[in-house]
This record gives C-alpha cells, sequence and structure tokens, in this order.
C-alpha cells in the first residue's frame, strides 16, 4: 500500500513539472492531473556564429600558397562553402584573389563559392565577372548575383537581360524576382516580349497593379506555359499588392484556353488557395473556371 501511493506520489510530481509519460501510464484515479499543453516549438535558433580568427588564419594561408599548391586554395573554398554565412569574414581574402587573377577553374569555384557565404561584400568583384567574355563565367557570375545582392546586383541583372547567351538572359530574370526588384518590371516586361520566358515568373512576383495588367494582357502573344507560370506567383500574392480583379481577370484567360492543360493549372491553383488566403471571389472564379475547362479533360 505505501509502495503504491509512492508511485502516485511520484507521477503526479512529475506531471506537474510537465514531464510526459506513455499513454498507456496516464493515471485515471483520483489522483489524476490534467495533461500539460502541448509545448510550442522552441523558438528559431540564432544565427551561426562566423569563422573563429584562427579559422580565417587558415583559410588566408591556403589561398596565399595558391602560387605553389592549387589544392590549398581549393581547400581553402571547400572549408568557406561547408561554412556558408559563417565564412564571411573571410569574403575578402577570395575578393583580393580574384582581383590579382586566377586561372578559369579557380576563378569558377571562387565565384561559387561567394554565392554560398551570401555576403553582400562580394557584389562588386563578381559584378566584373558578369560582362566576361566566356558565357560560362557570366552565367556563373549572374547566378551568384542571386545570392549576394544588393543595388549593384539588380543593374547588373537588369543589364543582363540583354545577354547575347540564353542561360544568362533567363537567370537574371529569375535572380530580379528572388532579389524584389520592382523597379525591374519594366524591363523583365521588355524581355518578355523578346522571349526570355522566366522573366513571367518575376514579372508575377514583383509587378504592380497596373503592371500586372499589362503582364495579363500578354497571355495569347506569348506562350501560355511561360504566362501560367506568372501567373501562379501573381494569384498568391496578397490582396494589398495585386487586386482580385487583376487575378480574377488573368483566371478568366487561362479559362479561356478551355484545354486540359488549363484544367489543370486551375486545379493547382485551387488547391492552394486556402494556404495562399485568397478571396472567396477568386476562389469562386477558380472553381467556375474549373467547371468550364472540364470538358478539356474528357
Amino acid at each position: 500500500m505505501q509502495r503504491k501511493r509512492v508511485r502516485i506520489a511520484a507521477r503526479a510530481a512529475l506531471l506537474a513539472l510537465g514531464i510526459g509519460l506513455p499513454s498507456g501510464l496516464w493515471p485515471t484515479s483520483a489522483f489524476a492531473v490534467p495533461r500539460p499543453a502541448q509545448v510550442k516549438p522552441a523558438p528559431a535558433r540564432p544565427p551561426v556564429p562566423l569563422l573563429a580568427p584562427e579559422e580565417i588564419a587558415e583559410i588566408r594561408r591556403k589561398v596565399l600558397a595558391n602560387g605553389t599548391q592549387a589544392l590549398e586554395f581549393k581547400s581553402a573554398l571547400d572549408d568557406m562553402r561547408l561554412a556558408g554565412p559563417a565564412a564571411a569574414p573571410a569574403v575578402p581574402i577570395i575578393v583580393e584573389a580574384l582581383e590579382r587573377g586566377l586561372s578559369l577553374p579557380l576563378t569558377v569555384a571562387a565565384i561559387e563559392t561567394l554565392a554560398d557565404v551570401e555576403s553582400p561584400e562580394a557584389t562588386a568583384v563578381v559584378a566584373t565577372y558578369a560582362a566576361h567574355r566566356l558565357a560560362t563565367v557570366r552565367r556563373v557570375a549572374v547566378n551568384a548575383l542571386r545570392r549576394t545582392g544588393g543595388p549593384l546586383a539588380v543593374k547588373i541583372m537588369q543589364d543582363a537581360l540583354n545577354d547575347p547567351d540564353a542561360i544568362v538572359r533567363s537567370s537574371a530574370a529569375l535572380g530580379l524576382g528572388s532579389l524584389r526588384a520592382p523597379e525591374a518590371v519594366t524591363d523583365l516586361l521588355r524581355a518578355l516580349d523578346r522571349g526570355v520566358t522566366d522573366a513571367a515568373i518575376a514579372v508575377g512576383q514583383l509587378c504592380a497593379p497596373e503592371q500586372c495588367r499589362q503582364f495579363v494582357a500578354k497571355l495569347g502573344a506569348l506562350p501560355v506555359d511561360a504566362m501560367m507560370s506568372g501567373f501562379e506567383p501573381l494569384l498568391v500574392r496578397p490582396a494589398s499588392a495585386v487586386g482580385d480583379d487583376v487575378k480574377i481577370h488573368a483566371i478568366e484567360k487561362i479559362r479561356d484556353q478551355g484545354t486540359l492543360r488549363a484544367n489543370q493549372w486551375l486545379s493547382k491553383m485551387r488547391s492552394r488557395a486556402q494556404d495562399a488566403a485568397m478571396s472567396p471571389q477568386v476562389i469562386r472564379a477558380l472553381d467556375q473556371a474549373k467547371v468550364a475547362t472540364s470538358r478539356g479533360v474528357q
């Protein structure tokens, strides 16, 4: 009897402290304590600490050894890529190396490393490679600018929309969207007219109401799949950024295609309606458009 009382008392103490028990062990006697409320998720972890001074010194040593052993330089880049943003204090070391000049393979590797560190301090030197004679280097540079960011990155990517290489143009368009650069929408619309189809995604992410109307009106003159890719981010933007009238007009333009592809797209957007907090009017337009295009499914 005494042991039973001790067990019950211990169990109640554990519950009072918020320590959970397996479901089969929850007490049902008069000594039972209500289950504690679910614990809220722990707050986000603080930023990863920057590399220690001795780690930065080791990276510098490896970089300076490049003249005699390229493997040391590559090892320094590997250290930085593994550290990611924590390697920001080492960025000037790589910037200096690029300014001194590196072999083509090490230049590409260095730019890719600066992209992984995501430090705006690297933008200026990376931007110089966006005008390199080789398209492969320009591609790497523009991709890196999407991650280093800053006003200069936006300016360089606006210029890159006119690059002779299609991959560079596409990367620049997507980069302007990811950097949230609404000042580039006019250039993106022009690029879209010139066949840079990925510009549609960025326009859908960034356009102001009147620009969005101009964008929606292009369906019919431009590939449907490209326009759908831009309508998708447009529809999930908040009403404060894009009004329901623009969204419903976009839905109606897709509905008028009357195809299986249109019905699939409308169904996909309808499945996202709740998470995107779409208005009842937009949801109703999606439902009606799905019905109207259902004949394309048969």
